[in-house]
């Protein structure tokens, strides 16, 4: 189970998914992957494409992780409906943001997910009251750290989550300013990406990330 490989710290292998084909998705799920992540913040994706790379995936035994937009409940609640291993939430910045969201992945009273569970529990097929009780502790739920005020809140922020995805270029911040010791549990992506002039000048206008200095 991924949640139980990343709390006991294994290390994990993952594939990003962007594209709407679904043959991609399968591909990616059989070719022995720890997990399939695949992107509803910056793709193009309906929620019917989204839905056929879910069952495509799953049917190859391989965990799917999805990422929704920001700040968009009704889409996690949907992307939850759908039967995700996990669930990644992009640019929270605030313990209470992070609070906000974690609430919508659990049913009351710990949480305020309104219930209507459909290809989670192939519509039915499966004991529902099992769902709900696995659900709560198998669903794998990740922030992204992608601005400096989430870096100056992480402490109040992992009083909400156990576990945090890391998705940056920026390997010395991450050095610098997330000590190991805050980390209870941890996704790390790395991904090569070139920094060109634009993409220096959208991180320093908007000052996501600190600078860091020898």
């Amino acid at each position: 189970m991924l949640k139980e490989k990343i709390k006991n710290k294994e290390k994990t292998i993952g594939m990003y998914v962007q594209l709407a084909d679904i043959s991609i998705a399968r591909i990616a799920g059989l070719a022995g992957y720890d997990f399939v992540w695949v992107d509803t913040e910056h793709s193009y994706m309906s929620y019917e494409t989204l839905l056929g790379h879910i069952i495509a995936i799953k049917a190859t035994g391989t965990p799917v992780v999805v990422r929704v937009p920001q700040d968009d409940l009704t889409a996690t609640k949907k992307v939850l409906e759908m039967g995700v291993d996990g669930i990644i939430f992009p640019m929270v910045k605030s313990a209470e943001e992070a609070e906000r969201v974690i609430s919508s992945t659990l049913y009351p009273i710990e949480g305020n997910r309104g219930f209507g569970p459909m290809n989670a529990i192939d519509y039915g097929m499966k004991d529902v009251k099992k769902y709900i009780n696995s659900n709560r502790d198998d669903l794998c739920r990740f922030i992204q750290i992608e601005h400096r005020d989430t870096v100056e809140n992480i402490d109040e922020i992992m009083s909400f989550i156990e576990l945090i995805v890391d998705i940056t270029e920026n390997v010395e911040v991450y050095k610098k300013y997330i000590p190991r010791s805050r980390k209870k549990g941890w996704m790390r992506f790395v991904y090569d990406v070139k920094h060109t002039p634009a993409y220096e000048y959208y991180m320093k206008k908007h000052q996501l990330w600190y600078e860091v200095k020898e």
